[in-house]
């Protein structure tokens, strides 16, 4: 199973001078809709970037986003171990590597 990862920018006009008086000291994205949807703020998404995630990169990406790393170690297939060979083995193009 191979993994994306998708970059969004969300945008939001408040009658509130920061984000904490907006959504709170813990806010999460639930809050943000909330207040999109229901509250005193306003605002879009828009989809910066979409792209796969080489099989050695993804523990990488994880950490980045403050996660444990393990969140896909179920998902592993046949697939995956296939592109961890072959990104290995620079069985990549110059265009179809994804480390470029």
């Amino acid at each position: 199973m191979a993994v994306y990862k998708h970059v969004l920018t969300v945008t939001i006009l408040s009658p509130y001078a920061t984000v904490e008086e907006s959504f709170g000291d813990k806010w999460d994205l639930a809050d943000v809709e909330n207040e999109i949807s229901d509250g005193d703020c306003i605002g879009c998404v828009e989809v910066e970037s979409s792209s796969k995630v080489p099989a050695h990169n993804v523990v990488k990406e994880l950490l980045e986003i403050d996660h444990d790393g393990s969140f896909f170690d179920d998902l592993t297939d046949e697939e995956n171990e296939q592109q961890r060979r072959d990104e290995k083995n620079g069985l990549y193009s110059e265009h179809d590597d994804p480390c470029n």
